[in-house]
């Protein structure tokens, strides 16, 4: 795949230009397009989902120290439903894990 990659971005633009439709290397070049539009969006993905990731540790830290849901929701930037369930599971009235 790596080596498509090369071959492709090293291509003449005079040759892609004359690609009739139908072509294999307009449908790999499409292909990879598509490809790359995917791998952009689960990059992205990934980081909100380590960013989220962050917000709930920082719940959980401020629900252990007392913090009310509505200032656990404002500061991590959660839901207050979701402060409230952080509540329940690390708060002062939560068992010992």
């Amino acid at each position: 795949m790596k080596r498509l990659m090369t071959l492709i971005a090293t291509q003449d633009p005079v040759e892609t230009d004359t690609a009739e439709p139908g072509d294999p290397i307009e449908s790999v070049t499409e292909a990879l397009t598509r490809l790359s539009a995917r791998l952009d969006a689960l990059g992205m993905q990934q980081q909100a989902s380590l960013i989220r990731g962050g917000s709930l540790d920082a719940g959980a830290a401020m629900a252990r120290s007392g913090a009310s849901a509505e200032e656990i929701a404002t500061r991590a930037g959660i839901s207050v439903g979701e402060a409230q369930l952080l509540l329940r599971v690390h708060g002062s009235s939560a068992t010992p894990e």
